[in-house]
């Protein structure tokens, strides 16, 4: 839920400061001044708990990639091995 927020309000911030500069809008300079916050608060969330996350869960699949890559390399030794007691 909290990540749907920050990918929807971000760009939203975004907007709203970049339409203060363009001028065609009237925005008033503390709401723009809120904007700036809101953009630094959803750029400081992602490195913050998104970045260690992806972290996290890209060191798993990496984890899981060599515990399988490991398994099927016992189950093809031990497949040699048993083949040479058949011959």
């Amino acid at each position: 839920m909290l990540l749907k927020i920050h990918r929807v309000s971000q760009p939203i911030f975004l907007g709203r400061l970049i339409r203060y500069f363009s001028g065609n809008v009237v925005i008033s300079k503390d709401e723009a001044y809120w904007c700036a916050v809101g953009v630094i608060l959803s750029s400081g969330f992602t490195v913050t708990i998104l970045h260690p996350y992806m972290m996290a869960m890209n060191h798993l699949g990496m984890q899981l990639r060599v515990a399988t890559c490991s398994l099927i390399y016992r189950k093809v030794e031990w497949s040699k091995l048993f083949k040479n007691f058949e011959d």
